[in-house]
């Protein structure tokens, strides 16, 4: 037997490096020359007996057998039993017939078994993983789905959490500025309204002011306006006065006479009595003058009955040749206060006459009337 040497780091490495040269094919015999005397210092007496067929497993099995620690943790017992009916199938008839099992490798003699013990573990091991490579496989395969499934399991939990916390911290917020904008508006709302009551309450108190400005200055015009008024009033009556004084001092047949002696397209035609009862036995005698380039025209008449003014009155119809005969022009009406007197009559028409062919006169209701229907035609005068 030899005793087990240490191996420093470096040739620890270098014994690595021939053995798994030698599990991969034969050596060089400078290298496995090399592995030899590091097995020797490492206490194997068995020179070569890696190199040989079936040396690297029963190098791989003596080194790691080498190299446990003298109290190692025991196998399990089903594996150990397997193990071993490995090994003595390996062996050969004569150990399996014998049914004798391996020795125990105890302390410092368990090198002189590592050739045998090495080779039939490493044999074992062998046989073992390769009627189970597809078992162990599927399992590693279940293995590393279960530790993915459960990373991946852990990472969307973790990713949830996260989105969750983040989802909350996003609803706060949301919370904070929905608060914040509600306060906001609020204010805003009630500063906006106070603004507008001040701007009504003054608009209102100027609107006020200036109505009862407006007030006062209408009642101011209003006064002088009516005092204006009375004032022109009164200026107008004298007007009028001294005018029908005027007119009164001007006698309408000495204005027929100027007319005949002026005009030159004077038109003269006489009266005549119609049937009417209220003429059929007067004696009426007079004319009608009438100037179309002066518009002015007399009437003159003596016999014609006197009429009641307060009841009726006579009124002139002048028609027109470039009018509707059935609408004769107003031309004014006249009372008669003694029909013995010759009457002289200014004619105030209505409207321009241009063709003056007829002149006509009516009894109608005091103060005239703009149609006539003729029940009282008293005087024609026609051209």
């Amino acid at each position: 037997m030899v005793a087990v040497n240490a191996l420093d780091p470096r040739q620890e490495q270098r014994l690595d490096e021939l053995l798994s040269d030698a599990a991969c094919g034969p050596l060089e015999p400078a290298q496995q020359a090399e592995l030899d005397g590091l097995l020797e210092a490492l206490g194997d007496d068995t020179p070569g007996a890696y190199g040989g067929p079936g040396g690297p497993e029963r190098a791989a099995a003596a080194l790691t057998l080498a190299l446990l620690p003298a109290r190692a943790e025991p196998l399990p017992a089903h594996l150990a039993a397997k193990i071993s009916s490995a090994g003595l199938a390996a062996l050969g008839p004569k150990a399996a017939g014998n049914g004798s099992a391996l020795p125990p490798v105890r302390g410092p003699r368990r090198a002189t078994w590592i050739a045998v013990v090495g080779w039939a573990a490493a044999a074992g091991l062998a046989f073992v993983l390769w009627t189970q490579r597809e078992e162990l496989t599927d399992l590693r395969l279940e293995r590393d789905g279960r530790v993915a499934a459960e990373a991946g399991r852990d990472e969307a939990l973790r990713r949830s959490e996260n989105l969750a916390a983040d989802l909350a911290l996003l609803r706060d917020q949301a919370r904070e500025a929905e608060a914040l904008l509600r306060n906001e508006l609020a204010r805003l709302e009630a500063v906006h309204r106070s603004d507008l009551d001040r701007a009504a309450q003054d608009a209102a108190e100027r609107l006020a002011a200036r109505e009862s400005e407006l007030a006062a200055a209408f009642d101011v015009q209003l006064a002088e306006l009516r005092a204006s008024f009375a004032a022109r009033e009164d200026e107008l009556l004298v007007e009028i006065e001294a005018l029908n004084e005027l007119l009164g001092d001007v006698d309408p047949a000495a204005l027929r006479e100027r007319l005949l002696g002026e005009a030159p397209d004077l038109v003269r035609v006489d009266w005549s009595t119609t049937e009417d009862p209220l003429v059929a036995t007067a004696v009426v005698r007079g004319d009608v003058v009438w100037s179309p380039s002066r518009q002015e025209g007399y009437m003159t008449f003596q016999g014609l009955p006197a009429n009641r003014a307060d009841e009726q009155q006579y009124q002139l119809w002048i028609f027109d040749g470039t009018r509707d005969a059935a609408r004769p022009v107003d031309g004014g009406v006249f009372d008669v206060a003694d029909p013995s007197r010759p009457v002289v009559v200014p004619i105030d028409a209505k409207l321009d006459i241009r063709d003056a062919t007829a002149f006509a006169v009516t009894l109608e209701r005091a103060g005239g009337v703009v149609v006539s229907d003729r029940e009282h035609l008293l005087l024609l005068a026609a051209r």
